[in-house]
């Protein structure tokens, strides 16, 4: 009986513990490293920019590349 009291108690202070988690956010600016990218097995050309803006309200993610001298890599 003593044993099922402990469990119990430990119970009760694991789950709210777990609910104070905090939750995923991916919001800021990533850009391209063209250092360490390769796209189709060679680098990028040294004049190409791409950054990533990343934006997160609640259950909502909102994506805004931008990108410098597409062209000259092929990319639409």
């Amino acid at each position: 009986m003593r044993r099922k009291f402990w469990i119990g108690i430990t119970l009760a202070g694991v789950i709210p513990i777990a609910s104070l988690a905090q939750k995923a956010d991916l919001s800021g600016t990533w850009n391209l490293n063209l250092a360490k990218s390769s796209m189709a097995g060679a680098h990028p050309w040294r004049d190409y920019r791409l950054t990533k803006v990343i934006e997160q309200k609640g259950d909502t993610i909102a994506i805004t590349n931008i990108s410098v001298n597409a062209s000259i890599v092929n990319i639409p």
